[in-house]
């Protein structure tokens, strides 16, 4: 299955693309875990897009494009904003950087999913997870 979905930058549309992705994670019987993992990072990168990419414009899009079968999930999300340099993002669990707020969901992303990959100017993300 394939999908392309535009969302607003509001927040109340996170819970409503990550809700959709995991009742068809759940009707392909996809295990607790790796449905939680994947909610995760798909919420952590939509509210990164909301904040840091469009600037909480509410009329700013996301571009969502997403592939599940029974072997693999795979989404690309992307925002309107300038991208950010996704090579130099520190890492949370240095001593120094412990206790900043922030910084943590890249981190999830890079330990939760199989495999991820921004684009150059760094606004576009693509991530998957071997299902099976």
């Amino acid at each position: 299955m394939k999908k392309r979905l535009q969302i607003s930058s509001k927040y109340n549309n996170i819970k409503i693309v990550s809700s959709e992705i995991s009742q068809i994670l759940e009707k392909l019987n996809v295990s607790e875990q790796k449905r939680f993992k994947i909610r995760l990072c798909i919420e952590e990168i939509l509210i990164n897009a909301i904040k840091h990419g469009n600037k909480f414009k509410p009329d700013s899009v996301i571009k969502i494009d997403f592939e599940i079968d029974k072997k693999q999930f795979k989404i690309s999300i992307e925002d309107e904003g300038e991208g950010f340099d996704y090579k130099n993002v520190p890492n949370p669990l240095l001593d120094k950087n412990i206790r900043k707020a922030g910084g943590r969901g890249i981190f999830l992303i890079r330990n939760f999913m199989d495999e991820i990959c921004f684009n150059k100017k760094g606004n576009k993300i693509t991530m998957s997870k071997t299902l099976k």
